[in-house]
């Protein structure tokens, strides 16, 4: 899940996240699923994105990490947002 900093449009953040993160799994092989979600609950607990992710195996996880394509996203959300949160399970 992904908070976008203060200060910034979150709206307009938002969206480009979202369109960013969309476009991967036409570039990365190696993700069998990909499911982007915009919150519409107003609370400050609350995340502006969600993200659910599934992938074969561990060895697909890893290739995902470290793929440029991804890793570009990676800095896109170090740039707007000010806190993440991240739960990779099996099962």
């Amino acid at each position: 899940m992904f908070k976008i900093k203060e200060g910034l449009n979150k709206n307009e953040k938002t969206k480009e996240l979202k369109n960013a993160l969309e476009q991967l799994p036409g570039k990365i092989n190696e993700i069998k699923h990909y499911e982007i979600g915009i919150n519409e609950t107003v609370s400050e607990r609350a995340f502006d994105i969600s993200l659910v992710s599934d992938f074969n195996d561990n060895e697909s996880l890893d290739a995902y990490r470290v793929h440029p394509e991804h890793q570009k996203v990676v800095g896109l959300i170090k740039n707007i947002c000010d806190q993440t949160v991240v739960v990779d399970y099996t099962i």
